[in-house]
């Protein structure tokens, strides 16, 4: 089991209703296990394992209602080293921001894609999530398992209510509990280091990209795909750079 490292500075800071800021790092890992069947050349795969293997680390600032999710610091011991020439389409490299504002209840997401960087700016979604009697211990924190059919995906998650936040990796969000871990099918997402605190901490909004609604970019992710591969989408695209 995967042990979970803990900054606690009081009990009190935990469960004070005063202002309080929560920070959690996050790993994220491909798992393409299955969308690999539908590629034959042996050379590819491998390029794409290696592209995947590695784990990438976020990090949730979560403080007075708001939240950011965003690259942590912890990857630049990694930067410069990958000269694959692969891109798989729909993966999680590239920029990535999430804003969340539960006071406004709407998002800013900051993306890249195809080299482009887009704004996103919408509502927070609803999200109708199915609470199970399935448990699971993740660190020192007792985890029950919630499950969302988002789209053509279904979601797990891990939450726990030791930890009374309504927040979670990326998008995700809406239980009653911090989420630990996360599963998408293609993504796999799990916290490693949880910290609480009284400090104060300004979260912005961000700013970079053309801005649109999600249904405008996804409309837009969808086109240049279908350009892309001919329309032929089977789960994994490889395009050769």
């Amino acid at each position: 089991m995967k042990q979970i490292t803990i900054t606690l500075v009081t009990l009190f800071t935990l469960m004070s209703c005063k202002a309080q800021t929560l920070k959690v790092t996050y790993s994220e890992k491909m798992d393409l296990t299955e969308k690999l069947k539908s590629i034959d050349n042996p050379m590819i795969k491998q390029m794409i394992i290696e592209k995947t293997g590695k784990p990438k680390y976020y990090e949730l600032i979560s403080s007075n209602g708001i939240s950011i999710y965003k690259k942590s610091d912890k990857n630049s011991q990694d930067a410069g080293n990958d000269n694959n020439s692969v891109t798989v389409i729909g993966g999680s490299g590239g920029e990535y921001v999430m804003y969340k504002n539960h006071k406004d209840k709407t998002y800013t997401n900051q993306t890249e894609f195809m080299s482009r960087t887009f704004l996103i700016e919408d509502s927070l979604p609803q999200y109708d999530w199915k609470i199970t009697n399935e448990t699971q211990k993740i660190g020192d924190y007792l985890c029950k398992k919630a499950v969302l059919n988002d789209g053509k995906n279904k979601i797990i998650a891990w939450f726990t209510s030791e930890i009374p936040a309504n927040e979670g990796p990326r998008k995700y969000y809406g239980l009653p509990g911090l989420i630990l871990k996360l599963e998408t099918g293609t993504l796999i997402i799990e916290a490693v280091n949880i910290s609480f605190s009284k400090e104060n901490i300004e979260i912005n909004r961000p700013t970079k990209g053309k801005k649109l609604t999600q249904k405008e970019f996804d409309k837009i992710k969808e086109e240049k795909i279908k350009r892309l591969t001919g329309g032929k989408q089977n789960g994994v695209q490889v395009i050769k750079m």
